[in-house]
């Protein structure tokens, strides 16, 4: 699979009857040795552009999506360290995703 084609989001809201879901985006960012994920967070007025941070900026709103349901693959999890859980890494690997370069 190619870069782009696996997304990461914490589920905001279920809509059962259009079969929809809407997902904050989790942007995944190299580091020494492995990808955390953060919240990506887009300015509400002027050019913000947008910001990958734990906690929610002053003047920013959480980036959302709506997708749907039949295109999410699984779950993952995110331990303390904003990093994916060993169960998570194997499952994203199986989705054909290099989990130690982003994808790349």
């Amino acid at each position: 699979m190619g870069r782009g084609d696996i997304h990461l989001g914490v589920v905001v809201s279920i809509n059962d009857s259009e079969k929809t879901l809407i997902v904050h985006v989790l942007e995944g960012r190299d580091c020494a040795s492995d990808i955390t994920y953060l919240p990506l967070w887009g300015h509400q007025v002027g050019k913000g552009g947008e910001r990958r941070m734990q906690s929610c900026p002053e003047g920013y709103t959480a980036e959302l999506r709506d997708i749907e349901s039949g295109a999410v693959q699984g779950v993952v999890t995110l331990k303390g360290n904003h990093k994916l859980s060993e169960d998570s890494r194997v499952f994203m690997e199986s989705l054909g995703v290099d989990t130690m370069h982003n994808g790349k």
